[in-house]
């Protein structure tokens, strides 16, 4: 294996344990020289093969997804404590991050969010900076993999979407079936909320509006979420006419209410639409289920 590259995926798992892998449990491991520098398993697992370098997992629990990483180059790690009960570490493993301000970033995301949050707050998080895997992620874990910082205005929406599903990942289902909205919608939503606050009432507006005309021609509703769909059409679906939705429903039933609502969906850890939809009856009651229905199905 050439470690001069970087991987990701089952092709680094023995295969023995291959059977083993399904939907349900995270592996993050990061590695330098075959030396673990983070690890936050959610189950009992771990070691290195040096002999044969190869990663061997022991898991009698299902995962869907496998992120490993090998490098022969440095990795620079960074932690800071932000306060007492605050503590970000941020791992680079490009050259020309720009940790500085990832970390501005990340310290505002985390301390709005936790003003909001009802359930539990961020105490800690790892944030890894790399520009091999195409895509940005978050672990449930506390660890969170950023792609493509390249301005301010992109660093501020990735952290802020990734950032809140530490609150919105209960579903542990993929991107392609309606419960996807309790993750990625609701943490799109997040991001809308942190984009207000940067920016004021008129921005935030001004952003819905064009958002809305990104999705005039998707003429069906979160409810047809399907592998079937075209991807654009998928990500369409869950990352604005989603979180548009929520939008609406928030200016439909005003902010206290809306507040409560999303208390009660954090504290509850909905992982079901039938789970929201009789959350959203008891807190904001029949007209507002209704009107989440209609826009929904």
């Amino acid at each position: 294996m050439d470690f001069g590259a970087w991987y990701s995926g089952l092709t680094l798992i023995d295969e023995e344990i291959l059977p083993t892998l399904d939907i349900g449990t995270r592996v993050d491991l990061f590695t330098y020289n075959l030396e673990i520098i983070t690890s936050g398993f959610v189950y009992s697992a771990g070691n290195l093969d040096k002999k044969n370098d190869a990663v061997t997992v022991s898991s009698h629990l299902p995962v869907d997804r496998i992120f490993l990483i090998f490098s022969n180059s440095p990795v620079d790690i960074h932690q800071v404590k932000v306060s007492k009960d605050l503590t970000l570490k941020l791992v680079s493993v490009d050259s020309g991050t720009n940790e500085t301000l990832i970390l501005k970033i990340a310290k505002e995301v985390i301390s709005f969010y936790n003003e909001l949050a009802c359930d539990r707050k961020i105490n800690d998080l790892t944030i890894v900076s790399n520009n091999h895997l195409g895509y940005s992620f978050f672990c449930r874990s506390g660890l969170i993999s950023l792609h493509s910082i390249e301005n301010e205005k992109t660093a501020s929406y990735l952290i802020s979407h990734e950032i809140s599903h530490y609150w919105w990942c209960n579903a542990l289902v993929r991107n392609q079936v309606p419960e996807a909205f309790l993750n990625e919608s609701f943490a799109q939503f997040y991001s809308y909320l942190f984009y207000r606050k940067l920016f004021g009432e008129e921005k935030y507006r001004e952003l819905l509006a064009k958002k809305k005309q990104q999705t005039e021609d998707i003429k069906i509703n979160i409810s047809r979420l399907s592998n079937q769909l075209d991807g654009s059409v998928k990500e369409r679906l869950l990352y604005i006419k989603g979180a548009l939705l929520l939008c609406a429903l928030a200016d439909q039933a005003g902010q206290p209410a809306f507040n409560d609502f999303l208390c009660e969906v954090q504290k509850k850890r909905v992982t079901s639409i039938k789970q929201l939809e009789a959350i959203i009856l008891r807190t904001l009651g029949p007209k507002n289920h209704e009107f989440f229905l209609k826009r929904f199905i």
